[in-house]
């Protein structure tokens, strides 16, 4: 699908669409379903912090959060695009301008914990070929 720059459209949907998506076997992958989906990935667990995606609702505007394993964690609009960072030290979080996030190493770091589940459902053969269901029924309509 086109898009413009900075979206990330094929996570978007993985997200509002969970529950109905292929999700290999991985055995340090965990899903959460309780009330908003939720996506570990302990592979890249550092000083006890999973990397996570989940769907949220952190503020008017941002639907999805991506937390890093280096307590950053990042907030997006529908379209996937970043609107949030805050990053953590100590015990203290501080807010990260949104003009100075690297995105291209967001969108890296997210797709190193997360892609994995864009690849398993975007040359995913359907089940049902709808082009074929719609020759059939109109064939003869249009010819």
């Amino acid at each position: 699908m086109e898009h413009k720059e900075g979206t990330q459209p094929e996570l978007a949907m993985v997200l509002d669409n969970l529950d109905l998506m292929r999700k290999p076997k991985k055995s340090n992958i965990e899903y959460r379903y309780d009330g908003r989906c939720i996506i570990y990935n302990f592979k890249y667990e550092a000083d006890n912090n999973v990397p996570r995606l989940s769907r949220t609702n952190w503020s008017e505007g941002t639907v999805y959060c991506f937390v890093d394993n280096k307590y950053s964690s990042y907030y997006f609009d529908r379209a996937f695009e970043i609107k949030d960072g805050f990053s953590r030290t100590d015990s203290t979080y501080r807010e990260i301008n949104v003009n100075t996030i690297d995105k291209d190493v967001v969108y890296h770091d997210l797709y190193k914990n997360f892609g994995f589940l864009v690849e398993a459902n975007v040359n995913r053969k359907p089940l049902i070929n709808m082009q074929k269901e719609f020759d059939k029924k109109y064939y003869k309509r249009f010819n």
